[in-house]
């Protein structure tokens, strides 16, 4: 895991273009415009673009959507709220500043778009829209261990940012966050 993050900040050095969007092989954008969403988005003065993502197991079976609805606020992050990886795009100058740390195996990306995201003067735009669809059977979504990894370190990286107590509040982000399909 240790190679693919240190990948993924050595290529966010070489990239020649303005925005910046981490995209699994076995994920896929939810429709051919959203990149042209997304750049219409950021030629207003936008810096980071987040949208929701769409959970699909193997059969393209809908299983839950994850919601971006909360990112921009200080209330969301409190409470656990967070983009995930595939609906993050970003202007390539923060990658620059920025790195993945291989502390975490799991919540690496949480952290790196914490960051980013907490850069006050940065403007964000939220999407209401599935933006992704994701495959379950990731990292983070391999199994009910790999689960409970990513929640631990989710908790600690919540506790660098907003201490201990803080951090407790992370518990209620199914609450704010998922939408769940039969």
């Amino acid at each position: 895991m240790n190679q693919a993050l240190d990948w993924l900040s050595s290529s966010s050095l070489v990239s020649k273009n303005d925005i910046v969007h981490f995209i699994n092989s076995d994920d896929y954008l939810a429709n051919n415009s959203i990149y042209s969403r997304v750049v219409d988005c950021m030629k207003n003065d936008i810096d980071i673009v987040c949208g929701s993502i769409l959970f699909v197991d193997k059969e393209m079976r809908q299983k839950r959507a994850l919601s971006s609805r909360f990112v921009n606020t200080k209330f969301g992050y409190l409470f656990g709220a967070k983009p995930p990886h595939p609906g993050f795009f970003c202007k390539a100058k923060y990658y620059l500043i920025e790195r993945y740390t291989i502390k975490y195996s799991i919540a690496a990306d949480y952290k790196l778009m914490l960051k980013i995201l907490m850069n006050n003067s940065n403007k964000i735009k939220v999407i209401n829209d599935i933006l992704v669809k994701m495959r379950v059977g990731g990292k983070s979504t391999e199994n009910l261990s790999a689960f409970f990894i990513g929640q631990i370190e989710s908790f600690n990286v919540r506790k660098e940012f907003f201490g201990n107590l803080l951090a407790i509040l992370g518990i209620f982000k199914p609450l704010i966050s998922f939408k769940f399909y039969k």
